[in-house]
């Protein structure tokens, strides 16, 4: 079996093939198009009790 520097040869063939695995990982994850926000939404005519115990009756709950 050849060997090169000490390390068999497909020790080196499976070295590379490690990198180049990372490298394209990598560069997917670094490259991938970003989420944008959605639209939100409302939630119409709720009832809602407040943390002091009032409560808001016929209320509009927007979320972004």
């Amino acid at each position: 079996m050849p060997v090169l520097f000490g390390i068999p040869l497909i020790g080196w063939i499976q070295m590379l093939l490690g990198t180049v695995l990372v490298l394209f990982v990598l560069v997917k994850y670094l490259l991938r198009p970003k989420k944008k926000k959605t639209a939100g939404y409302l939630i119409r005519d709720v009832h809602v009790i407040v943390g002091d115990g009032s409560e808001l009756f016929h209320q509009n709950c927007v979320r972004y």
